[in-house]
Formats: C-alpha cells, structure tokens, sequence
C-alpha cells in the first residue's frame, strides 16, 4: 500500500494509533470483508475509511443501544489509549464476571471475533496484546462510559436488599437473623474441615480438566457475594506445600481463564488450588460425581490424575508422514490419518 493510502485510512480513521495497531485493524476489516465474499483491494480498505459505518452502528445489538445509540461508532472523536493490556483485560473480566454481559455479547459489542477476543485475553504482560483489536476496541467501550458516568456492574448483596425493602416471610413475620445469615452466606460452603489426601504436599490427585475448572470458575463468580479477590484467597488456602505463593495474583486467574485448549493451562497454580476448591465445595454439598468426573478418573486413574508437571498442550509425538496427533476433551493424544 502506497504511503498516500496510507495516509488516506489513517487521516479518515481519526486515530492515534501506532502502525502496528493500524495494520491491525486493516487486516480485521480485510478479514471481515472476505467473509462477506468480497474481494479486498487497497481502494476496498480507503472506501471503507471515507464511508460513514451508519451499518455498523445500526448492528449494534439492544443492549448497547441502551446505553448509547452512538457509542462505538468510528465517527467520535479520537481517544488516548492509557490503561495497558492487562488492566483492560482485568476490566473485562470484571464487567463480565459481575453480570455486565455475557461474553459473546461483549464480542459483539465492540465488534471483535471470537478468536481476536480469547487471543488477547490469553496473553500476559502490560504490552502483550497492544495491537490486538480487541485491546483497542475494549478500551474505547470502557473509555465512553466514563463521560456518562456509567460505573461497573456489582455483585448484588441479596440480604442487604431484603433488608432494606422490609421484605417478609410467608407467614408475614420478619425474617429470622440466622436465616439472613444463611442467605447471605449461601454460596459459601463451609470446607475448613474437609481435607483431601495429599493435600499437605501439594499432590492431589486432578479429575477435572482444566477447561471443566474453567467453567466452574465462571460459574462460581458470577454468584452474589463472591468476588474475585475473596475467590483468590480462598484459593491461596489451599495450598500447602512446596508450590505455594505469597499469595495468588488476579493475573494468574486471568491467565489461566484465558485459555482455550481444554488441557491448557495443566501446570497452573490456579488450577490445582481450584481443584481441590471444587472438590471439597462438592463433598461439602453431599454432591456425586459429575459424568465428566467419572470420565477423567477412566482416562487418569490409573496415572494418579493429570499431569500437572508436564505441558500437555505443546508435545512433541512421533507420527507417520500420513498421520496427526489430536487430543481429545480428556487430554488424551490420539494419533489419526490425515
């Protein structure tokens, strides 16, 4: 592309940006226009630029039109990118984990893809991920509500908000004190005295992936009354041994959470602690063995659990020119036919 052209998408465009994240939000639209069975030249991308996106605008879904019609539409005004990646992807996880929106509504809000969104969020480091568009256009989004004064979602206290309201029992007296108690503590088990074997040696035998821990991760956090912070710690509790931090990072959890293979991840201190969380949440609740439970104790029984010590992401296996290892929900490497 001509530096003329050049020019010409980046004057239109009305953005600061650096060449790495322009080149990237070209190639996003490039990517998006192929989709649509276009053919993408250099003059496609600088008519993109000129025109007004009123079609994007329109797209957005009801829930971004509730907070402003307008508000990610490429024709306001240029904003200075000053929050780095990794506070913009703890912002995100905040805003979905307290109910903001969903995950694939957010995708769809600030006009990411769904591989652009998990790649930036997998990544660690204040300038991993800069010139991801996800990082961009997620900074706009927070950046936009801050002039409205939109804060960021909440958990919601259930107890107080009874209180408050004066709400009564079906008999019509007051809610008893131990009863509020209950409501408000209800997501929190009582698991001081369960212990697990190895548990003071960090050697807990795992029966869950990590993509299974992930969901229950999600899961547990989006209840009232949790908070990350809180979640944390009580993960930190649950190492004894030779592994244990000072104590566990929001970066770590996001990490973590960030990955997409359902083996990614295995080595995480996150996801040990979180097993065993679970696992004494379960026998807390009297709970049985999920299905996939009683899968991964067939798979990795007879191996004392996951292998928490290896990558088993990224291994190296010997195959036959016509053939291609795959792993399976499980993380068991099977060699197949091309």
């Amino acid at each position: 592309m001509s530096s003329k052209r050049e020019s010409l998408v980046v004057l239109d465009m009305n953005r600061l940006y650096s060449v790495g994240e322009i080149r990237a939000i070209i190639e996003a639209r490039k990517a998006d226009l192929k989709k649509q069975g276009m053919e993408v030249t250099d003059d496609t991308i600088i008519q993109w630029g000129e025109k007004k996106r009123k079609s994007d605008v329109a797209s957005l879904d009801d829930k971004a039109s509730a907070e402003s019609p307008d508000e990610y539409s490429d024709e306001d005004e240029p904003i200075s990118i000053k929050e780095n990646c990794d506070q913009i992807r703890s912002k995100i996880n905040t805003f979905i984990d307290n109910g903001g929106m969903k995950v694939t509504e957010f995708q769809e809000v600030i006009g990411v893809s769904a591989s652009s969104y998990y790649g930036f969020m997998k990544q660690k480091g204040k300038d991993k991920g800069s010139s991801s568009g996800t990082y961009i256009k997620a900074a706009q989004f927070f950046q936009k509500r801050e002039p409205k004064r939109l804060p960021m979602p909440k958990k919601r206290k259930v107890s107080d908000s009874k209180a408050a309201s004066g709400e009564k029992n079906p008999e019509g007296a007051a809610p008893k004190a131990n009863n509020m108690v209950k409501s408000k503590n209800s997501t929190a088990l009582d698991i001081s005295s369960i212990s697990l074997d190895g548990e003071d040696t960090d050697s807990v035998p795992i029966f869950d992936s990590p993509g299974e821990i992930r969901r229950k991760i999600s899961l547990y956090l989006r209840k009232d009354c949790v908070t990350q912070a809180a979640f944390l710690r009580e993960l930190h509790a649950q190492m004894h041994g030779p592994r244990k931090l000072a104590r566990m990072q929001s970066s770590q959890l996001t990490n973590f959470r960030g990955k997409r293979e359902p083996m990614g991840g295995n080595q995480s201190g996150i996801y040990y602690a979180a097993y065993v969380f679970f696992e004494k949440q379960r026998l807390a609740a009297n709970k049985p063995k999920s299905q996939h439970r009683l899968e991964m104790e067939e798979v990795w029984g007879g191996r004392g659990g996951v292998d928490v010590k290896r990558n088993l992401v990224n291994q190296r296996i010997l195959c036959m020119p016509n053939q291609r290892p795959s792993a399976d929900k499980f993380g068991r490497v099977l060699v197949v036919q091309r």
